[in-house]
């Protein structure tokens, strides 16, 4: 249950999300009005933690644990991430929607919301201006996640998407050309404001520069060893176990060895498979043979492959979502990108692949 969605609250202009949350086509919302209509409003506090000693004397830590207050579907006070100290400051989806509002144009609405993990991530994202690359169009969003776990700032990302794929969410946090983090403290509700306007005017501003990027991926030609090369970089084998031990140990070892060297084998195969024409749109000519095809084909790979069926197909349905965001399959499409890059001469900077 750690990786769901909570409840239903998640809100999608399209129904990208498999039957999980809201599907709002009709709507234009900002972002209190979105917030409300998922019913992701809740409240979290700090509570002090104690230790005790062998005496069985309570002695408070000096450190805090982020809680979330009972919700009308959930009723437990629930503990969020990690211990913090007592200047962090947990911000509510309430807090980040209003600064949300408070700082992006009247004209721009919501596109998808979220809260994750019984409410230790909240994201919202919206739409920006869409880009062409030789026909084939690439929407941008702008997003923010805003995590309780007492450790990851709060962040603002422009996110390329490429239509014809209808790739969910992120054509890897790779592709953040702009990226902005603030941390939990002090007067951060005033700075994320000034921060949330300064993302919206660079992601308008960064147009041509995105332009001119994917137009270089496009153009560079990739021929079937290189993009083979390519993923067998994205999808690395694991080590070689160790084999010094009692002999149950290593047998396990091995066992696990080859069943995950299985497991990359079938998705550098599916990958191959995608980019040598397989793939949604591989056919278009910024897209068949080329580093901006290797980029799609590992987002379609990793956005629409179906994970762990723990928990039910809804539930396995959103574990997946959430890592095409913010998990593992999130770094296997960063990879991608650095190595597209790579190929195409690009020279690849902590802008390119989300890391500032």
């Amino acid at each position: 249950m750690a990786h769901e969605i909570f409840g239903d609250r998640f809100l999608d202009r399209r129904a990208a999300w498999h039957k999980v949350g809201q599907q709002c086509v009709a709507e234009k919302l900002r972002a209190l009005p979105a917030l409300k209509k998922i019913k992701g409003d809740f409240g979290v506090t700090l509570r002090p933690l104690y230790f005790l000693t062998p005496e069985n004397q309570e002695i408070r830590s000096g450190f805090h644990q982020i809680v979330r207050f009972p919700t009308h579907d959930d009723n437990e006070y629930v503990p969020l991430g990690d211990p913090v100290t007592a200047d962090y400051v947990p911000f509510p989806p309430h807090d980040v929607c209003a600064s949300w509002d408070t700082a992006m144009p009247e004209e721009v609405f919501i596109e998808t919301m979220g809260v994750l993990r019984r409410g230790a991530m909240f994201f919202i994202t919206a739409k920006l201006p869409s880009i062409d690359v030789f026909g084939d169009e690439v929407e941008r969003y702008l997003g923010v996640t805003s995590p309780l776990d007492g450790v990851t700032a709060l962040s603002a990302e422009e996110w390329p998407l490429r239509v014809v794929c209808a790739n969910t969410l992120r054509a890897a946090q790779s592709g953040a050309f702009a990226s902005y983090h603030v941390q939990h403290r002090g007067d951060a509700l005033n700075e994320i404001g000034a921060w949330l306007g300064l993302s919206y005017a660079k992601a308008k501003a960064n147009v041509e520069r995105l332009k001119q990027s994917f137009k270089k991926l496009a153009g560079t030609r990739v021929d079937d060893n290189r993009a083979k090369m390519g993923f067998d970089w994205v999808y690395p084998l694991p080590p070689a176990p160790i084999t010094d031990g009692p002999r149950e140990v290593i047998a396990r070892r091995l066992k696990r060895y080859d069943e995950l060297s299985s497991r990359i084998t079938r998705f550098r195969l599916a990958a191959f498979d995608l980019f040598n024409g397989a793939g949604t749109g591989m056919n278009h000519p910024s897209a068949d043979h080329t580093a901006w095809g290797f980029v799609q084909t590992v987002t379609e790979l990793e956005d629409y492959r179906r994970g762990s069926p723990i928990g039910g197909e809804r539930f396995g349905n959103a574990r997946d979502s959430e890592s095409a965001m913010f998990g593992s399959r999130a770094r296997v499409k960063e990879r991608a990108m650095t190595e597209a890059l790579t190929m195409s001469g690009v020279p690849v900077t902590k802008a390119h692949v989300g890391l500032n």
